[in-house]
């Protein structure tokens, strides 16, 4: 079981990297979005940004970003080693959190308190670098934070980018919210725990099965901006 969690620690932080590189050879040259590389809005200096941002990015930018050992040098920027982390982090505690709710539906009602530390940390996880994201990996020169969706639609696949992820923050307090129930209803007496627990984690799984699903469709319409740039 050790060697296993290795493992899946393992891929998370590899896939995290790749995450990184993907979007570097997406935008090469322009930097990566945390760098400076964004779009602004549609119109003659949508990609002035991205163009400012070319003149003032460390190595491996600016010098040949094609020689094999650049891109283990990009990971040396502060920056974007920060980014790698965050990818970590989420991919990790999203595991964390829907393997929990799983893991609970094959183990006796009196033994699925004990997965619960487990839900809460994970879910603190997920909002750290979920965070961290939000403010720096989005790839326009604003925040497409919700009430900014009619003025998101003046950018590339701003609209649609901003809507899906208006969506995936409804389906994350949906997620808490579901968290939270099964923890009142796991510190309920034994002979009322079995039912309700049992439901509300497979409520959970359901959900962060939509969830994965909508990040997906979210990610792609972020590499549609990337390939634009």
């Amino acid at each position: 079981m050790a060697g296993t969690v290795a493992l899946g620690l393992s891929l998370a932080a590899v896939t995290s990297m790749v995450l990184v590189l993907h979007e570097a050879v997406d935008l090469g040259p322009t930097p990566l979005h945390s760098l400076g590389g964004v779009v602004g809005r549609l119109g003659p200096a949508e990609l002035e940004a991205a163009r400012a941002a070319r003149g003032t990015v460390p190595p491996p930018y600016c010098t040949d970003t094609r020689a094999v050992a650049a891109g283990f040098r990009l990971f040396t920027i502060p920056r974007v080693a920060g980014d790698a982390l965050a990818r970590f982090g989420h991919l990790l505690g999203f595991a964390a959190w829907l393997g929990g709710n799983a893991a609970s539906l094959l183990v006796p009602p009196q033994d699925r308190l004990r997965v619960l530390p487990q839900l809460w940390l994970a879910l603190g996880v997920q909002a750290l670098t979920g965070a961290y994201q939000f403010a720096w990996w989005t790839p326009f020169a604003v925040v497409p934070y919700p009430w900014r969706l009619s003025v998101m639609a003046d950018f590339r696949f701003g609209y649609t980018y901003t809507l899906l992820l208006a969506v995936k923050l409804v389906l994350a307090v949906l997620v808490t919210a579901g968290t939270a129930g099964l923890a009142v209803a796991l510190h309920r007496p034994p002979d009322g725990r079995s039912r309700s627990t049992g439901v509300l984690a497979a409520l959970n799984v359901a959900l962060g099965l939509v969830l994965a699903y909508l990040t997906i469709a979210l990610l792609l319409v972020h590499e549609g901006v990337d390939h634009a740039l």
